[in-house]
């Protein structure tokens, strides 16, 4: 590296070790604003704004562009570096690991994976860069802001790195520097709760709590609030002498940490580009798998929570929340966390009696290591909440029919939403569960049994396992016992209560607003592959703007597909169940095809390109409600809609037979 540039302290260029002379202060201000955006523009205002603020002197942009041309003659020397004009501003044009503050960045954000002992060899190489506090005397808004942001990667990379060290045991080594840095920053309760857990693990119990009064008495006295759920479980732990509190090492060893995870599901296929998605997660963030009931969101969660075991050596908690469970109530929030605060080594006599603190200290415990929290089958987001910490390397994933919008509402968080196998994915699960012999001789057959289980694994499960029990029969009788829709859900019964599909496809109906659930039935069983947006207040009687509402519910529920603008479709199998529900039907249908009838008339008076297009987007809904208008014996609307499909059928040029004649009906 022939050249630097340091703001980790008083502003130097340096080339070769020597420095290099960049002008005065406000000359310096020019190169220093294009240092901390370097190989990016930065426009003349910018600058201008960067190194005068609000006191631009008289021809400003002359005076700008007078201190660059000098900067770029002291810069002659230094291979590798150039201030270059492009669109509207200047780039300076420089290896980033010329500069030490983004060596500094690369060097915390490289620490945020991989070994605790080279986590704080990282930490501490890129904390070494620091000399002084940054741009020291310099006094515009912008450097002001600038020293602060700075500052603030500075101390969170020090905490960072305290807790790696505290995981270590190198609580003595941290007690040199956490003595001034808790009286620096009296009211940082990360700080204090480092200081207290570094003097309890040094045999300093009375030093610890009494820095917990400290720390409680300043916060009353200049922000009048009470430490953290956090701090004050760990202030428990102290008063309570927390054998889990003297380091993880020591206590569980290394092989007795929680690994709580069940097997990974072996007969697992595709799901390629999810587990990626969840691979990029970083951490510390919480991961949610949503998606319709069946589909495979545990066994998602399993398979990746079993690659990625080797990241979360502090162990794995497990639960199922049973938020969605045919055969069991929810589990409650307070029965979690003493099961993890159990398996984490917290014994009777130091857990929490508070059920706040119990969380609290949980929190605290799963902060300070890398683990992996999953929680399955969340009926809501309050079963996800009180799980999340709120600092550290620890990953929450959780799974649930809904999409847990609070969670992302209140953490950062990345969603994935989960949908059906494609069809080669499915027919990969069969040939993982019944051998590619079986499946090679049955084409039509394995074609069938696709088609009716439509991508869903809880499904294909259920055939996979029957047909696998029955090596003596053709898959032929196991694609017909599928292929009547009046008994295709009883043939998806396994015979236990938690693996039957309409049992699975029930939960999710059952807790279901009633509006929700009333509208979900009605699209169930409406004529044609999907519905649009105004068909569907006319079938559920409410406004159009109400109607969005609780379609966006059911979308969040995994229960409707949004598959088009304003267009919504359900899976087949869940259509099934839900028409199952249904208890009167005939009123919402009715007003149904008779907006079809309207809606296909108004469209052809007067016959315009734009009709045609809605005639296209609704042909097979109208053909599938002029089939229910038959069968119902609603004689208006059939030979209206036949009038109306027989129109746009000669305008589109359809020359065949025209089924849809009204002469015909």
């Amino acid at each position: 590296m022939t050249v630097e540039f340091r703001l980790l302290g008083d502003f130097e260029v340096m080339l070769h070790g020597k420095p290099v002379d960049v002008g005065h202060r406000r000359q310096q201000g020019v190169l220093v604003a294009m240092v901390v955006d370097a190989n990016r523009v930065v426009s003349v205002d910018q600058l201008l704004y960067r190194v005068w603020g609000d006191e631009l002197p008289h021809r400003g942009r002359e005076t700008l562009y007078s201190y660059v041309s000098r900067l770029r003659k002291a810069l002659a020397p230094a291979t590798g570096v150039s201030i270059v004009w492009q669109a509207g501003g200047y780039v300076l044009a420089v290896d980033e690991m010329a500069v030490d503050l983004f060596r500094f960045r690369r060097g915390v954000a490289k620490a945020r994976t991989g070994q605790d002992r080279a986590r704080v060899a990282l930490l501490d190489e890129a904390l070494a860069l620091w000399r002084d506090e940054p741009l020291r005397g310099w006094d515009t808004a912008w450097t002001d802001s600038l020293r602060r942001t700075v500052q603030r990667e500075r101390l969170v990379a020090e905490a960072d790195r305290t807790d790696v060290a505290l995981r270590l045991e190198m609580h003595n080594e941290e007690l040199v520097e956490l003595p001034a840095r808790a009286a620096q920053r009296p009211l940082d309760e990360r700080v204090a709760g480092q200081y207290m857990l570094a003097l309890f693990r040094a045999g300093r119990q009375a030093e610890a709590l009494r820095h917990y009064r400290l720390l409680r008495a300043r916060l009353a006295e200049d922000v009048g609030t009470e430490p953290s759920e956090e701090v004050r479980a760990l202030h428990q732990a102290i008063l309570a002498n927390d054998p889990m509190l003297t380091g993880t090492v020591s206590h569980f060893g290394r092989d007795q940490v929680p690994r709580q995870l069940p097997a990974s599901p072996w007969s697992f296929t595709g799901r390629a580009r999810e587990l990626a998605q969840l691979d990029q997660v970083p951490a510390g963030q919480v991961a949610t798998i949503s998606g319709a009931g069946g589909v495979g969101k545990t066994w998602l969660a399993l398979r990746w929570a079993h690659q990625a075991i080797d990241r979360f050596p502090d162990g794995q908690l497990y639960v199922d929340l049973h938020g969605f469970d045919p055969a069991a109530a929810p589990v409650a929030a307070s029965v979690v966390v003493r099961g993890f605060l159990e398996a984490l080594g917290v014994g009777p006599a130091a857990m929490p009696a508070d059920p706040d603190a119990q969380f609290g200290f949980y929190r605290s415990l799963v902060s300070r290591r890398r683990m992996l929290i999953v929680l399955d089958n969340a009926r809501d987001s309050s079963q996800v909440l009180p799980f999340v910490p709120g600092a550290g390397s620890s990953r929450v994933l959780a799974t649930s029919r809904r999409q847990l919008t609070t969670v992302a509402a209140n953490h950062s968080t990345h969603a994935v939403a989960l949908d059906m196998l494609t069809r080669a994915e499915a027919e990969d699960m069969l040939v993982r569960r019944l051998g590619p012999d079986r499946l090679a001789g049955a084409p039509g057959a394995v074609a069938e049994l696709l088609d009716h289980c439509a991508g869903l694994p809880l499904a294909l499960g259920v055939v996979a396992t029957r047909a696998g029990a029955r090596p003596d029969l053709p898959l032929a009788s196991f694609a017909e016992d599928l292929s009547d829709t009046a008994t295709r859900l009883d043939a998806f019964d396994n015979g236990e209560l938690n693996g039957t599909l309409r049992a699975v496809l029930s939960c999710s109906y059952d807790a279901l607003p009633a509006v929700e659930a009333e509208t979900l039935g009605l699209i169930g069983v409406a004529p044609g592959p999907d519905i649009s947006l105004c068909a569907a207040a006319h079938l559920i009687d409410l406004p159009e703007s109400r109607t969005r509402i609780v379609l966006r519910r059911l979308s969040e529920a995994s229960l409707v597909h949004q598959h088009k603008p304003n267009r919504y479709r359900l899976h087949d199998l869940v259509r099934l169940c839900v028409a199952e529900r249904v208890k009167n039907s005939v009123p919402g249908l009715r007003r149904l095809v008779a907006y079809y009838a309207d809606a296909a008339e108004l469209q052809l008076d007067p016959p315009l390109a734009a009709a045609l297009d809605w005639f296209d987007t609704e042909h097979s809904c109208l053909l599938a409600a002029r089939e229910l208008a038959v069968c119902q014996g609603w004689h208006e609307y059939v030979w209206r809609l036949a009038c109306s499909l027989a129109t746009f059928h000669r305008r589109r040029g359809h020359r065949e037979v025209d089924v849809d004649s009204p002469h015909r009906i």
